[in-house]
């Protein structure tokens, strides 16, 4: 007699959890525009997956992703490993392109008005997640709302009374250069940019840091590197980028 089989069913996969440090800021759920940020975005949304993947690192079902992000409270560091973390943090917003990257942030209410290029962008909000506080500002759909109602109780102004609005002269190309970075000598920038690029290539993407990098490459030039760190980063980040 033909003995019945039972088809193999592999078991469900595990959910993977977030460990949540006790950071030194305000937790998220405590940010009134960031709260209300979160409640005009879905789980669907690549901004909150791009947040969270720079907060923690890894990825989680998405229906942990608005628990674990209002939660948070700041980084907290290994010990001992304090640059070695933060280059992670930097390294995962360094992969995403300017205008997501922005995004993510927005949705932390975390302006970047003032920050010159991605590599202050991502310095800032590395400080910022490490003691994360409400901004204080008010939602700009707030402000619509009370302009709105203001303005059908205040005259508009004339023409004539309108004072033209005088541009702001653009900065020179030479004060917009980063003074800090430099080129090590004896060694030309494409040739530099070369070797980064192989490194990453050989390297795990998700954990490579800029620290690594510049060991290798002082490895490679049988060198110091420690006065080159800018110039440095500033390669990576666009061999990431790109």
């Amino acid at each position: 007699e033909r003995k019945s089989t039972m088809a193999y069913a592999p078991p469900p996969p595990v959910a993977k959890t977030t460990e949540i440090a006790e950071g030194s800021g305000e937790a998220l759920s405590e940010h009134p525009n960031v709260v209300e940020k979160f409640k005009n975005v879905t789980y669907n949304s690549e901004a909150l997956h791009d947040l969270h993947h720079i907060v923690f690192g890894g990825r989680v079902k998405k229906t942990l992703l608005k628990g674990n992000l209002m939660a948070f409270r700041g980084l907290v560091y290994p010990d001992g490993k304090e640059d070695e973390a933060k280059e992670k943090v930097l390294g995962r917003m360094y992969k995403l392109k300017l205008g997501p990257l922005k995004e993510a942030i927005g949705l932390a209410d975390f302006s970047t008005s003032g920050l010159k290029g991605k590599e202050e962008i991502c310095d800032g909000f590395l400080a910022w997640l490490e003691n994360p506080q409400p901004s204080g500002k008010e939602l700009a759909a707030k402000r619509k709302a009370k302009r709105k109602s203001t303005s059908k109780k205040a005259p508009s102004k004339s023409k004539e009374e309108k004072k033209p609005v005088k541009k702001k002269a653009k900065k020179s190309a030479s004060k917009a250069q980063d003074e800090t970075a430099k080129m090590i000598p004896g060694v030309p920038e494409e040739k530099l940019r070369t070797k980064i690029k192989s490194i990453i290539g050989n390297s795990d993407v998700e954990s490579v840091t800029v620290k690594d990098i510049r060991k290798e490459l002082e490895d490679w030039l049988d060198m110091k590197l420690d006065d080159y760190k800018g110039t440095i980063r500033s390669i990576t980040l666009d061999e990431l980028s790109s």
